[in-house]
């Protein structure tokens, strides 16, 4: 949530050149579509070669790397659900990026942080039984 929601702010809001906000949205998304089992013997190479193995860092790696797509994709469609023009509003009155992230997007984008928050509990959830 931490990582996921200024990255999908980020998205929503301003444009990229070189990567183009549309190539890197569907770079989030085909993340989704990689099963899970494709990836247990790189993760667990990465996490030996790190002396993570049996411990909680490297779960709580693992569940970011696989529920920070899905962060994105719906925190990044709430961003852009909200209108523009009460963000611009705001930096007219002499708000920062920063201010208005904070104190007006992420107040109005609660609802979808709820949504992914549960989502991802879920997934995190289902991986443990």
């Amino acid at each position: 949530m931490l990582l996921g929601t200024p990255a999908a702010y980020a998205l929503a809001r301003f444009r990229f050149r070189r990567p183009n906000n549309q190539n890197l949205t569907i770079w989030f998304l085909s993340q989704r579509v990689l099963p899970p089992i494709v990836t247990v013997v790189p993760v667990f190479m990465m996490m030996r070669q790190l002396h993570l193995l049996d411990t909680r860092l490297a779960l709580v790696i693992v569940n970011i790397t696989f529920n920070l797509p899905l962060v994105v994709t719906i925190m990044r469609q709430g961003f852009l659900d909200i209108p523009i023009e009460l963000e611009e509003a705001a930096l007219v009155d002499g708000a920062n990026h920063g201010h208005v992230f904070w104190h007006i997007s992420m107040r109005l984008a609660i609802p979808c942080l709820m949504a992914s928050m549960l989502i991802s509990t879920a997934y995190t959830w289902n991986e443990f039984l």
